[in-house]
């Protein structure tokens, strides 16, 4: 088979390929600060009633669609200790820095009725829609059981897809003032269609940056990786089908469960795990493979399976 050249690691670098993984950085989210919070009844008895929900007992794979790992769930192992983790209390964390929110390890909204129970996604937003009721300057009672429980339930639905961090941040970010003064006047309308026109709007932007700066980085990276270990034409060709090579490899976090077998043999790996444990950690693997197996790496690489970031020869 032919190898095209842009795509052969092996090989002296001509142009990079620009195309780009999509990472998540594996971070957690610290926990909970020490100072309490007022909270509206609603709220207090979700929180009593989740005391008893532990996490659901997935896999690893499973996990991973859920944009987590098992190391998140030991930092969440019930209900309880999300709330605590993820509560409005650490609102000003994601809010340094929209990496944090962006990139951290964390479940979406609807991910929670999966890992917890049905009811979880809308007793999480109850605390977060409250905490936000609570410090603005309304303080009609009558009002927040009015507005906040509706609210609640149809806006759990519209956020479904966004991480708990990113619905944080935009909490954080209203109750700043940063979208107007319409926070002191608390209204739930306002409150949504600020979500969807302007956060959203906010979102978009910072993770085209986010992404064209990651794709320079990783391009920059991976020239001078492929520069240090460097074959030239008449050595990559005169290469035997036994003789071994080096790969560090970023997997592509899609990767199709179906496809873990056959790469494993490709990599020369005895089973799955090492592949499972790359992708969910976000980790780069490293193998040594037969020269044999470069024009499938490298085709499949092509295709978007994989980025091989270093090559060198085993001598």
């Amino acid at each position: 088979m032919k190898i095209p050249p842009m795509c052969n690691p092996l090989l002296a670098p001509q142009q990079p390929s620009a195309q780009a993984l999509q990472p998540d950085a594996a971070q957690q989210v610290p926990v909970a600060a020490t100072a309490t919070m007022a909270t509206a009844p609603t709220a207090t008895a979700a929180m009593e009633r989740s005391k008893t929900l532990s996490v659901k007992p997935l896999q690893a794979s499973q996990l991973a669609k859920l944009g987590i790992s098992p190391a998140w769930t030991v930092k969440n192992p019930t209900f309880n200790d999300l709330m605590q983790n993820y509560s409005p209390r650490n609102w000003g964390v994601v809010a340094d820095s929209p990496w944090r929110a962006y990139r951290w390890q964390c479940p979406t909204v609807a991910a929670l009725a999966e890992l917890y129970g049905a009811a979880c996604p809308k007793m999480w937003m109850d605390e977060q829609v409250t905490h936000l009721f609570l410090t603005s300057q309304c303080r009609d009672a009558s009002q927040a059981e009015a507005q906040v429980g509706p609210f609640v339930a149809a806006f759990t639905g519209t956020v479904a897809g966004y991480k708990l961090s990113e619905v944080m941040l935009f909490f954080a970010r209203y109750k700043a003032g940063v979208y107007g003064q319409s926070f002191a006047a608390f209204d739930v309308r306002n409150v949504g269609q600020t979500f969807h026109h302007d956060f959203l709007k906010d979102r978009r932007r910072e993770l085209t940056l986010m992404e064209e700066r990651d794709a320079a980085e990783r391009m920059m990276r991976e020239r001078e990786l492929r520069q240090d270990h460097a074959l030239s034409r008449e050595a990559y060709f005169a290469l035997r089908p036994t003789d071994v090579i080096h790969l560090v490899v970023e997997l592509n976090p899609s990767l199709p469960a179906s496809w873990l077998k056959g790469t494993a043999a490709l990599f020369g790996l005895a089973d799955t795990e090492a592949l499972t444990g790359a992708i969910t950690k976000r980790e780069w693997l490293e193998v040594d493979v037969p020269f044999a197996n470069m024009d499938r790496i490298v085709e499949l690489g092509c295709r978007g399976a994989w980025r091989v970031l270093d090559s060198a020869l085993r001598r």
